[in-house]
């Protein structure tokens, strides 16, 4: 071989190896995972990193509703198959008869085969005009069940509202706003 032919291979095989790296360090470890409608695909790496990146589950139903859970990342536990534990979240609750629910947290629990999920963290809830935050809120799927709990304060045009818990029923709209201490009165200011 002459020079000029070993010189084409030497830089063939750079090429060649410098793809493989690129592919293997960025685009590997960067792959989307998207779940629709109850259905997982998992990437087994040579790491067997249990880490998911840009998460989404949409869950509709017979009447129309829907109801999509994203996610930076998850992690998924070896132990509890169903659960993944989630970051950087961001859930929409879609009914056909009432405002779209928006719902953001740092954290979450979802459980894959009932799709209740449990949001923790900075929790913030916008719904119309409306806008709560607290630290914790829990959705009971096969209930339509949504409960706000720990230190919530709930805000809308002209009003502010504290309370311990709030419970709505998502399918007949139902409110619930109470204290866990019934000594405790429900704080409310109105503006003018």
């Amino acid at each position: 071989m002459n020079k000029k032919s070993l010189l084409q291979l030497f830089l063939i095989i750079i090429i060649l190896l410098t793809s493989f790296f690129f592919f293997k360090s960025y685009i590997v470890k960067k792959d989307t995972h998207v779940v629709l409608d109850n259905t997982f695909n998992e990437i087994d790496s040579e790491e067997k990193s249990n880490l998911v990146y840009n998460i989404q589950y949409i869950t509709r139903d017979e009447d129309g509703n829907s109801y999509i859970l994203e996610s930076d990342t998850g992690e998924l536990n070896d132990d509890q198959k169903e659960l993944i534990v989630m970051r950087g979240v961001k859930a929409i609750i879609e009914s056909e008869n009432s405002e779209q629910i928006i719902i953001y947290s740092n954290n979450a629990k979802y459980n894959k085969l009932s799709k209740n999920t449990n949001f923790y963290t900075n929790v913030i809830i916008n719904f119309g005009s409306n806008h709560v935050t607290s630290d914790k809120l829990d959705f009971i799927f096969e209930k339509n069940l949504v409960t706000i709990s720990k230190n919530i304060i709930y805000k809308n045009m002209d009003t502010k509202l504290e309370a311990d818990k709030i419970e709505i029923d998502l399918l007949t709209k139902n409110t619930k706003i109470f204290m866990d201490d019934k000594s405790k009165k429900i704080k409310l200011i109105k503006s003018n």
